[in-house]
Protein backbone atom coordinates (compact mmCIF):
# COMPACT_ATOMS: atom_id res chain seq x y z
CA UNK A 1 0.00 0.00 0.00
CA UNK A 2 2.72 2.27 1.03
CA UNK A 3 4.56 1.60 -2.06
CA UNK A 4 1.12 2.71 -3.89
CA UNK A 5 1.11 5.49 -2.74
CA UNK A 6 4.72 6.06 -2.96
CA UNK A 7 4.33 5.34 -6.72
CA UNK A 8 1.51 7.61 -6.76
CA UNK A 9 3.27 10.61 -5.38
CA UNK A 10 5.78 9.91 -7.51
CA UNK A 11 3.62 10.06 -11.04
CA UNK A 12 2.41 13.19 -9.34
CA UNK A 13 5.24 14.99 -9.16
CA UNK A 14 6.32 14.32 -12.67
CA UNK A 15 3.25 15.67 -13.99
CA UNK A 16 3.37 18.67 -11.89
CA UNK A 17 6.77 18.88 -13.19
CA UNK A 18 6.23 18.58 -16.63
CA UNK A 19 3.40 21.25 -17.05
CA UNK A 20 6.08 23.25 -15.04
CA UNK A 21 8.55 22.74 -17.58
CA UNK A 22 5.49 23.06 -20.35
CA UNK A 23 4.50 26.16 -18.80
CA UNK A 24 8.18 27.23 -18.43
CA UNK A 25 8.54 26.60 -21.91
CA UNK A 26 5.81 28.27 -23.23
CA UNK A 27 7.06 31.73 -21.35
CA UNK A 28 10.48 31.33 -22.32
CA UNK A 29 8.56 30.80 -26.27
CA UNK A 30 6.98 34.18 -24.97
CA UNK A 31 9.94 35.87 -23.72
CA UNK A 32 11.69 35.08 -26.77
CA UNK A 33 8.53 36.12 -29.32
CA UNK A 34 8.95 39.15 -27.68
CA UNK A 35 12.53 40.03 -27.90
CA UNK A 36 12.58 38.45 -31.28
CA UNK A 37 9.59 41.34 -32.62
CA UNK A 38 11.70 44.06 -30.45
CA UNK A 39 14.62 42.87 -32.49
CA UNK A 40 12.95 42.86 -35.56
CA UNK A 41 11.33 46.14 -35.04
CA UNK A 42 14.88 47.36 -34.22
CA UNK A 43 16.39 45.99 -37.13
CA UNK A 44 13.56 46.97 -39.51
CA UNK A 45 14.44 50.59 -38.02
CA UNK A 46 18.14 50.34 -38.14
CA UNK A 47 17.92 49.09 -42.02
CA UNK A 48 15.32 51.64 -42.44
CA UNK A 49 17.29 54.35 -41.45
CA UNK A 50 20.71 53.04 -43.01
CA UNK A 51 18.35 52.53 -46.63
CA UNK A 52 17.59 56.17 -46.33
CA UNK A 53 21.19 57.10 -45.30
CA UNK A 54 22.17 54.49 -48.19
CA UNK A 55 19.66 56.44 -50.79
CA UNK A 56 20.90 59.98 -49.91
CA UNK A 57 24.76 58.48 -50.44
CA UNK A 58 23.76 57.30 -53.42
CA UNK A 59 21.66 60.75 -54.87
CA UNK A 60 24.42 62.59 -53.75
CA UNK A 61 27.15 60.13 -55.69
CA UNK A 62 24.80 59.96 -58.66
CA UNK A 63 24.51 63.99 -58.92
CA UNK A 64 28.59 63.94 -58.13
CA UNK A 65 28.87 61.38 -61.22
CA UNK A 66 26.85 63.61 -63.40
CA UNK A 67 28.13 66.64 -62.36
CA UNK A 68 31.67 64.67 -63.29
CA UNK A 69 30.47 63.37 -66.64
CA UNK A 70 29.14 66.38 -67.48
CA UNK A 71 32.37 68.81 -66.54
CA UNK A 72 34.26 65.83 -68.34
CA UNK A 73 32.47 66.07 -71.65
CA UNK A 74 32.63 69.74 -71.28
CA UNK A 75 36.34 69.20 -71.35
CA UNK A 76 36.72 67.12 -73.92
CA UNK A 77 34.32 69.15 -76.00
CA UNK A 78 36.64 72.40 -75.23
CA UNK A 79 39.75 70.59 -76.15
CA UNK A 80 38.79 69.72 -79.34
CA UNK A 81 37.55 73.06 -79.92
CA UNK A 82 41.01 74.57 -78.87
CA UNK A 83 43.52 71.76 -80.32
CA UNK A 84 46.00 74.82 -81.35
CA UNK A 85 45.37 76.70 -84.10
CA UNK A 86 45.05 73.69 -86.16
CA UNK A 87 42.38 73.20 -89.46
CA UNK A 88 40.54 70.96 -86.84
CA UNK A 89 39.05 74.05 -84.79
CA UNK A 90 38.71 76.23 -87.47
CA UNK A 91 36.54 73.53 -89.05
CA UNK A 92 34.31 73.21 -86.18
CA UNK A 93 34.20 77.17 -85.91
CA UNK A 94 32.93 77.15 -89.33
CA UNK A 95 30.55 74.32 -88.65
CA UNK A 96 29.11 75.97 -85.79
CA UNK A 97 28.42 79.40 -87.67
CA UNK A 98 26.63 77.55 -90.22
CA UNK A 99 24.87 75.97 -88.24
CA UNK A 100 23.50 78.99 -86.50
CA UNK A 101 22.59 80.72 -88.92
CA UNK A 102 20.63 77.75 -90.88
CA UNK A 103 18.72 77.80 -87.90
CA UNK A 104 17.58 81.21 -87.04
CA UNK A 105 17.15 81.81 -90.80
CA UNK A 106 15.40 78.45 -90.36
CA UNK A 107 13.03 80.05 -87.66
CA UNK A 108 12.83 83.20 -89.20
CA UNK A 109 11.32 82.00 -92.19
CA UNK A 110 8.99 79.71 -90.73
CA UNK A 111 7.73 82.73 -88.83
CA UNK A 112 7.48 84.85 -92.35
CA UNK A 113 5.62 82.15 -94.20
CA UNK A 114 3.36 81.89 -91.16
CA UNK A 115 2.51 85.46 -91.27
CA UNK A 116 1.95 85.03 -95.21
CA UNK A 117 -0.59 82.29 -94.55
CA UNK A 118 -2.33 84.67 -91.65
CA UNK A 119 -2.48 87.96 -94.39
CA UNK A 120 -4.40 85.01 -96.83
CA UNK A 121 -6.49 83.89 -94.55
CA UNK A 122 -7.93 87.43 -93.20
CA UNK A 123 -8.19 87.79 -97.04
CA UNK A 124 -10.45 84.72 -97.43
CA UNK A 125 -12.12 86.01 -94.65
CA UNK A 126 -12.95 89.72 -95.57
CA UNK A 127 -13.49 88.36 -99.39
CA UNK A 128 -16.32 86.01 -98.09
CA UNK A 129 -17.67 88.51 -95.86
CA UNK A 130 -18.16 91.12 -98.73
CA UNK A 131 -19.37 88.32 -100.85
CA UNK A 132 -22.42 87.67 -98.37
CA UNK A 133 -23.17 91.28 -98.10
CA UNK A 134 -23.60 91.37 -101.61
CA UNK A 135 -25.43 87.91 -101.71
CA UNK A 136 -28.03 88.97 -98.94
CA UNK A 137 -30.02 90.89 -100.58
CA UNK A 138 -29.92 89.59 -103.31
CA UNK A 139 -31.30 86.48 -101.85
CA UNK A 140 -33.81 88.15 -99.64
CA UNK A 141 -35.35 88.78 -102.69
CA UNK A 142 -36.05 85.69 -104.27
CA UNK A 143 -38.00 82.63 -103.16
CA UNK A 144 -35.19 79.93 -103.50
CA UNK A 145 -32.45 81.29 -102.76
CA UNK A 146 -29.34 80.02 -104.45
CA UNK A 147 -26.20 79.42 -102.56
CA UNK A 148 -23.34 81.46 -103.66
CA UNK A 149 -20.71 80.16 -105.44
CA UNK A 150 -16.84 81.28 -104.59
CA UNK A 151 -14.34 81.54 -107.64
CA UNK A 152 -11.00 81.07 -107.20
CA UNK A 153 -9.00 83.70 -107.96
CA UNK A 154 -5.84 82.45 -109.77
CA UNK A 155 -4.26 85.88 -109.66
CA UNK A 156 -4.71 85.98 -105.93
CA UNK A 157 -3.78 82.20 -105.42
CA UNK A 158 -0.36 83.34 -107.75
CA UNK A 159 0.49 86.38 -105.82
CA UNK A 160 0.16 84.48 -102.33
CA UNK A 161 2.06 81.77 -102.91
CA UNK A 162 4.59 84.12 -104.70
CA UNK A 163 5.11 85.26 -101.26
CA UNK A 164 5.08 82.53 -99.35
CA UNK A 165 8.10 80.88 -101.46
CA UNK A 166 9.53 85.25 -101.49
CA UNK A 167 8.94 85.00 -97.15
CA UNK A 168 10.51 81.61 -97.08
CA UNK A 169 13.85 82.13 -99.01
CA UNK A 170 14.35 85.34 -97.86
CA UNK A 171 15.87 85.00 -94.25
CA UNK A 172 18.54 82.38 -95.82
CA UNK A 173 19.09 85.08 -98.75
CA UNK A 174 20.18 87.83 -96.23
CA UNK A 175 21.87 85.57 -93.44
CA UNK A 176 24.20 84.42 -96.11
CA UNK A 177 24.55 87.08 -97.97
CA UNK A 178 25.55 88.87 -94.30
CA UNK A 179 27.88 86.07 -93.54
CA UNK A 180 29.64 85.87 -96.75
CA UNK A 181 29.94 89.88 -98.08
CA UNK A 182 28.53 92.75 -95.21
CA UNK A 183 30.70 90.87 -92.68
CA UNK A 184 33.93 91.19 -93.74
CA UNK A 185 33.05 94.49 -95.40
CA UNK A 186 35.28 96.66 -93.32
CA UNK A 187 35.40 100.68 -93.69
CA UNK A 188 36.46 103.93 -92.40
CA UNK A 189 34.67 106.79 -91.89
CA UNK A 190 35.76 110.10 -91.04
CA UNK A 191 34.08 112.64 -89.16
CA UNK A 192 34.80 116.18 -88.08
CA UNK A 193 33.08 117.15 -84.53
CA UNK A 194 33.20 120.90 -83.95
CA UNK A 195 33.33 121.81 -80.30
CA UNK A 196 32.45 125.36 -78.76
CA UNK A 197 34.94 126.76 -76.75
CA UNK A 198 37.24 124.05 -77.63
CA UNK A 199 41.17 124.76 -76.13
CA UNK A 200 43.21 125.32 -79.62
CA UNK A 201 45.85 122.93 -78.54
CA UNK A 202 43.04 120.06 -78.42
CA UNK A 203 41.76 121.18 -81.90
CA UNK A 204 43.28 118.40 -84.68
CA UNK A 205 43.25 115.55 -82.09
CA UNK A 206 42.17 112.65 -83.86
CA UNK A 207 40.55 109.79 -82.06
CA UNK A 208 40.23 106.34 -83.18
CA UNK A 209 36.91 103.73 -82.17
CA UNK A 210 36.16 100.18 -83.06
CA UNK A 211 32.96 99.05 -81.54
CA UNK A 212 30.95 95.42 -81.62
CA UNK A 213 33.74 93.39 -82.29
CA UNK A 214 31.79 90.36 -81.16
CA UNK A 215 34.54 87.77 -81.64
CA UNK A 216 32.86 84.35 -82.06
CA UNK A 217 32.37 81.88 -85.33
CA UNK A 218 31.48 84.86 -87.03
CA UNK A 219 34.48 86.68 -86.34
CA UNK A 220 38.13 85.25 -86.32
CA UNK A 221 40.94 86.68 -84.91
CA UNK A 222 42.08 87.02 -87.84
CA UNK A 223 39.54 89.25 -88.88
CA UNK A 224 39.85 91.21 -85.55
CA UNK A 225 43.49 91.65 -86.61
CA UNK A 226 42.82 92.76 -90.24
CA UNK A 227 40.01 95.71 -88.03
CA UNK A 228 42.92 96.70 -85.74
CA UNK A 229 45.81 96.97 -88.46
CA UNK A 230 43.32 99.27 -90.57
CA UNK A 231 42.82 101.66 -87.18
CA UNK A 232 47.10 101.73 -86.70
CA UNK A 233 46.69 102.66 -89.88
CA UNK A 234 44.67 106.02 -89.56
CA UNK A 235 47.75 107.48 -86.93
CA UNK A 236 45.08 108.66 -84.27
CA UNK A 237 46.26 109.99 -81.64
CA UNK A 238 43.46 108.25 -79.31
CA UNK A 239 42.12 105.12 -79.54
CA UNK A 240 38.97 103.47 -78.02
CA UNK A 241 36.96 100.51 -78.14
CA UNK A 242 33.55 100.44 -76.78
CA UNK A 243 32.39 97.50 -75.93
CA UNK A 244 30.70 93.82 -77.27
CA UNK A 245 33.92 92.19 -77.97
CA UNK A 246 32.54 88.80 -77.54
CA UNK A 247 28.94 87.61 -78.01
CA UNK A 248 28.55 85.10 -75.48
CA UNK A 249 29.66 83.36 -72.61
CA UNK A 250 31.25 80.24 -74.96
CA UNK A 251 33.87 83.80 -76.64
CA UNK A 252 36.96 84.03 -74.98
CA UNK A 253 37.33 87.51 -74.53
CA UNK A 254 41.65 86.95 -73.84
CA UNK A 255 41.57 86.18 -77.32
CA UNK A 256 39.83 89.79 -78.49
CA UNK A 257 42.01 91.87 -76.42
CA UNK A 258 45.40 89.61 -76.88
CA UNK A 259 44.40 91.25 -80.63
CA UNK A 260 43.07 95.07 -79.99
CA UNK A 261 46.45 95.05 -77.57
CA UNK A 262 47.89 95.71 -80.83
CA UNK A 263 46.41 99.40 -81.26
CA UNK A 264 48.64 101.97 -81.27
CA UNK A 265 47.80 105.65 -79.93
CA UNK A 266 50.33 107.92 -78.07
CA UNK A 267 47.62 108.99 -75.48
CA UNK A 268 46.59 105.28 -75.05
CA UNK A 269 43.71 102.49 -75.47
CA UNK A 270 40.79 102.62 -73.37
CA UNK A 271 37.50 100.97 -73.80
CA UNK A 272 34.19 100.62 -71.92
CA UNK A 273 32.27 97.28 -71.79
CA UNK A 274 28.85 96.36 -73.59
CA UNK A 275 26.18 94.92 -73.00
CA UNK A 276 27.49 91.36 -74.21
CA UNK A 277 30.02 91.47 -71.69
CA UNK A 278 27.28 91.87 -69.21
CA UNK A 279 25.69 89.22 -70.31
CA UNK A 280 28.32 86.87 -70.94
CA UNK A 281 29.36 87.80 -66.71
CA UNK A 282 32.92 89.47 -68.14
CA UNK A 283 33.40 92.52 -67.51
CA UNK A 284 35.30 91.84 -64.49
CA UNK A 285 37.49 89.75 -66.47
CA UNK A 286 37.85 92.43 -69.16
CA UNK A 287 39.30 95.25 -66.41
CA UNK A 288 41.78 92.62 -65.78
CA UNK A 289 42.71 92.11 -68.74
CA UNK A 290 42.85 95.07 -70.12
CA UNK A 291 45.00 95.76 -66.96
CA UNK A 292 47.32 92.89 -67.95
CA UNK A 293 47.82 94.52 -71.49
CA UNK A 294 48.60 97.85 -70.54
CA UNK A 295 45.56 99.14 -71.48
CA UNK A 296 42.79 100.73 -69.24
CA UNK A 297 38.80 99.97 -69.64
CA UNK A 298 36.94 102.86 -67.63
CA UNK A 299 34.34 101.56 -65.19
CA UNK A 300 32.25 104.08 -63.92
CA UNK A 301 35.60 106.61 -63.83
CA UNK A 302 37.48 108.81 -65.17
CA UNK A 303 40.92 109.91 -66.25
CA UNK A 304 42.62 113.65 -67.20
CA UNK A 305 45.17 112.96 -70.19
CA UNK A 306 46.63 115.98 -71.75
CA UNK A 307 47.27 116.49 -74.99
CA UNK A 308 50.01 119.04 -76.38
CA UNK A 309 49.67 120.67 -72.86
CA UNK A 310 46.09 120.59 -72.57
CA UNK A 311 44.15 118.46 -70.46
CA UNK A 312 40.61 116.75 -71.12
CA UNK A 313 38.06 114.34 -69.01
CA UNK A 314 38.08 110.95 -70.38
CA UNK A 315 34.68 109.19 -68.84
CA UNK A 316 33.86 105.63 -69.20
CA UNK A 317 30.54 103.90 -68.14
CA UNK A 318 29.70 100.11 -68.47
CA UNK A 319 26.52 99.22 -70.33
CA UNK A 320 23.52 101.81 -69.56
CA UNK A 321 20.15 99.66 -68.53
CA UNK A 322 17.12 101.47 -69.49
CA UNK A 323 15.21 99.38 -67.21
CA UNK A 324 15.85 97.41 -63.71
CA UNK A 325 15.38 93.38 -63.56
CA UNK A 326 11.52 93.68 -62.44
CA UNK A 327 11.29 96.17 -65.46
CA UNK A 328 10.87 99.40 -63.54
CA UNK A 329 12.22 102.67 -65.77
CA UNK A 330 15.21 103.49 -64.08
CA UNK A 331 17.55 106.73 -65.04
CA UNK A 332 20.99 106.27 -67.39
CA UNK A 333 24.38 107.57 -66.36
CA UNK A 334 22.58 107.92 -62.39
CA UNK A 335 26.24 108.26 -61.35
CA UNK A 336 27.49 110.16 -63.94
CA UNK A 337 27.57 113.78 -62.37
CA UNK A 338 30.07 113.74 -60.07
CA UNK A 339 33.09 112.73 -63.13
CA UNK A 340 31.78 115.39 -65.17
CA UNK A 341 34.48 118.45 -65.05
CA UNK A 342 34.06 122.05 -65.08
CA UNK A 343 37.34 122.90 -65.99
CA UNK A 344 38.17 121.11 -68.99
CA UNK A 345 36.69 119.56 -71.94
CA UNK A 346 34.66 115.88 -71.10
CA UNK A 347 34.56 113.06 -73.46
CA UNK A 348 32.27 110.14 -72.40
CA UNK A 349 32.44 106.29 -73.18
CA UNK A 350 29.47 104.53 -73.40
CA UNK A 351 28.27 101.69 -75.41
CA UNK A 352 24.47 102.56 -76.06
CA UNK A 353 23.93 105.57 -77.88
CA UNK A 354 20.58 105.78 -75.82
CA UNK A 355 22.46 108.22 -72.99
CA UNK A 356 23.94 110.94 -75.38
CA UNK A 357 20.86 113.00 -74.77
CA UNK A 358 21.28 112.68 -71.09
CA UNK A 359 25.09 113.27 -71.13
CA UNK A 360 24.72 116.32 -72.79
CA UNK A 361 22.37 117.36 -70.25
CA UNK A 362 25.04 116.58 -67.41
CA UNK A 363 27.50 118.87 -69.18
CA UNK A 364 29.42 116.27 -71.27
CA UNK A 365 31.03 118.18 -74.65
CA UNK A 366 31.29 114.56 -76.58
CA UNK A 367 30.08 111.30 -76.26
CA UNK A 368 32.17 108.05 -77.84
CA UNK A 369 32.28 109.36 -81.13
CA UNK A 370 30.30 106.38 -81.68
CA UNK A 371 29.31 104.51 -84.43
CA UNK A 372 25.58 104.63 -85.96
CA UNK A 373 23.69 101.40 -85.47
CA UNK A 374 24.00 100.85 -89.45
CA UNK A 375 27.45 101.42 -89.84
CA UNK A 376 28.51 98.81 -86.82
CA UNK A 377 31.46 96.90 -87.07
CA UNK A 378 33.57 98.84 -88.70
CA UNK A 379 36.41 101.64 -87.49
CA UNK A 380 35.83 105.11 -87.61
CA UNK A 381 37.92 107.62 -86.89
CA UNK A 382 37.26 111.64 -85.52
CA UNK A 383 38.36 114.94 -85.31
CA UNK A 384 38.07 117.16 -82.97
CA UNK A 385 37.80 120.63 -84.32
Amino acid sequence: MLESWKQMAEAHEAEMLKQHMELSNHAAEQYRNRLENVSNSWMVATVTTLDKHARDVMANIGTEAETNIRETCSQVFESLLNLGHGGFARQNSLITALTELWFFSALLAYFAVRTVHGVERVWRWLQNATAKKIVGPQSAAQSTPAPAETVADPGRRYFFRAATAAAGAAPFLGAMYGFAAERLNYQVRRVEIPLPNLPSALDGMQIVQISDIHLSSYMSRTQVRRAVDMANELGADLAVVTGDLITGSGDSIADCIDEIRHLHAPLGIWGCNGNHEIYARAEDEAAYLYAQAGMKLLRQENAQITFKGAPFNLIGVDYQRERTPRGQRQQTLARLQPLVRRDMINILLSHNPNTFNRAAELGVELSSPVIPTADRYRSKSSTIA
